[in-house]
């Protein structure tokens, strides 16, 4: 357990400060990704997602853990992201960006913070009724390479490789540099 923790803690620093060094944590930032203005934002997360993708999955391969899939629902699934992308355009902050933002003194990023713990709470105890009222729409657990009937390997290779296409696309429309000094 404190293994877990440890190295939690350092990725979580780690990640905190390209936050940082990046603008990404400041509101501006964020609220001019949700408009499409800036897209440091979505660069810095892709690159996160890509790099998550391949050790997760190779950590996997090797028998480091096993990848436990939820039951889908799509209902679900629009109205919880449309919540939070809500809240995130509103507080100029996720939940990933909001200790980055209190850690440098971002008086607001506190209010955010405490938001998000009561809707936490709030979901402690009314999630369970949310969840099975909209149970007849929950298509059980789904795996896109099963139901294609291929392997796993180059299906990750394929996606990972077209992120970093799309990534690099991006870049060059929107240079980082730019994005960062405007």
């Amino acid at each position: 357990m404190l293994y877990e923790l440890v190295v939690g803690g350092l990725i979580g620093s780690v990640f905190g400060m390209v936050l940082e060094k990046s603008k990404v944590m400041e509101a501006s930032s964020i609220v001019e990704q949700f408009l499409f203005k800036r897209f440091i934002m979505l660069k810095v997360f892709l690159t996160a997602m890509i790099v998550s993708m391949i050790v997760l999955n190779l950590m996997s391969f090797e028998g480091v853990f096993e990848i436990k899939l939820k039951d889908f629902n799509l209902f679900t699934n629009i109205l919880g992201g449309g919540l939070l992308g809500a809240g995130i355009a509103l507080s100029g902050a996720c939940p990933g960006t909001v200790f980055a933002q209190m850690g440098v003194g971002y008086k607001d990023a506190f209010f955010t913070f405490f938001g998000g713990l009561v809707a936490a709470y709030a979901y402690l105890f009314f999630g369970n009724d949310i969840v099975k009222t909209l149970s007849p729409w929950t298509l059980g657990k789904i795996k896109l390479t099963e139901m294609a009937g291929v392997s796993e390997l180059p299906v990750i290779g394929g996606i990972v490789i077209a992120l970093i296409i799309f990534l690099i696309v991006l870049e060059k429309r929107f240079p980082w540099k730019d994005e960062i000094n405007s």
